[in-house]
């Protein structure tokens, strides 16, 4: 089965679902996607994880690049519904330091009114 993922346009940033494990397999083919597609990234970025049970190394690193890319345009990166093995991972590589962990998107906005 194929990369299933959504890319919308909200009013104040941009939501990626991901349908799919973040791993080795889908890692790469799901980064050079959403380079494209972000490329000119004007908003902020929500990733909703909420369908993804399984992220390893190559998962993480896709990530780190999209908070890098997107903080490298004054923007926020923000990782929503986080399962068990993901939110683990992150939180045992310390990665959560470089995004804002959500459960929804009231909670980006009020995140978002207290940033600015």
């Amino acid at each position: 089965m194929g990369q299933v993922f959504r890319v919308s346009e909200k009013h104040s940033f941009y939501l990626v679902k991901l349908h799919f494990d973040l791993d080795y397999k889908t890692s790469s083919p799901l980064m050079l996607r959403l380079n494209r597609l972000l490329a000119d990234l004007n908003k902020d970025l929500v990733i909703d994880l909420s369908t993804v049970s399984y992220i390893d190394s190559a998962g993480l690193r896709v990530l780190l690049c999209l908070c890098k890319l997107v903080r490298g345009q004054g923007r926020q990166a923000f990782l929503m519904g986080l399962n068990s093995q993901p939110y683990g991972l992150i939180k045992l590589t310390k990665m959560a330091q470089h995004f804002h962990l959500i459960e929804s998107v009231e909670q980006y906005y009020d995140i978002c009114s207290a940033l600015r």
